[in-house]
Parts: C-alpha cells; structure tokens; sequence
C-alpha cells in the first residue's frame, strides 16, 4: 500500500515537469531565400523620370506622364523589405511628340500593376495572384 501512493506521486510530478520544460530552440543553418542573387529583369526597371513621382506617391495620388495615367491604388513593403507600389496605368488618348509607351502594352498598361524600389531602382514586378471574372487565379 506504501508504493501506490508514492506511484502517483512521482507519475504526477514527471507530467508536471514535462510539461514546465521549454521546447528545444531550433535555428536555420541555410537560408530559403539568398538575397544577393534576387534581382530582376533589366528590361523590367521603370524609366528614371518617373522615380520622382513614385518617390512621393501615395494612395490616391495620381499624375500624368509621357507614359500615361498612373493611379496609385495602395504602398506597401515587400516580404524583401522593398517599398512597394500597386497602380493603375493607363495609356493617354491624346498622343504628342514627347508621348512613349512601354511594350508590350498588355504587359504593362492594367488595372492591377505593380512597381517596387530595391534601393537604386524602381521596377515593375508582376502580381503574385491573377484575377480573372472577380475570381483569383
């Protein structure tokens, strides 16, 4: 009759301190992303005089340029740590002399456009998800 007790006593107190003890620390010994080799396509890089316009763009901001109407629709930071831009673009009717336009126009002129700033340079980027009849693809 003595083990009994004594039983439950050390079964009780083994549960309790298996519970109290902090799960191991587990660390990453290779990266999932390498950061140096991230870049993009140069072709992608978005013309220098526009840099001051998404320098300063937030939502709601709209401007023109040779390029057409650009409509900024929200900012925010990559999971890269790059400030981000998600625009509308859209090409001007009236063309000049000074008017350009980026191709291939499908690519570049839509509602959902993205843009985001590496610490040297803007570029286009393109959207994770597509949407296609209010769905995502």
């Amino acid at each position: 009759m003595t083990i009994f007790p004594k039983t439950i006593i050390f079964l009780t107190l083994s549960i309790l301190s298996a519970c109290s003890s902090p799960p191991p620390e587990v660390s990453a010994e290779v990266s999932l992303i390498n950061y140096e080799n991230i870049s993009h396509n140069q072709a992608d890089t978005i013309p220098q005089d526009l840099w001051s316009h998404f320098n300063n763009a937030q939502v709601g901001t709209e401007f023109m340029s040779d390029y057409g109407l650009f409509q900024i629709n929200n900012t925010y930071v990559s999971a890269l740590g790059h400030s981000c831009l998600a625009f509308t673009l859209t090409e001007t009717k009236v063309k000049n002399s000074t008017s350009k336009e980026f191709y291939p126009k499908d690519k570049y002129y839509s509602q959902d456009r993205r843009a985001c700033y590496n610490n040297k340079e803007w570029f286009f980027i393109s959207p994770i998800m597509k949407r296609n009849n209010g769905g995502v693809e």
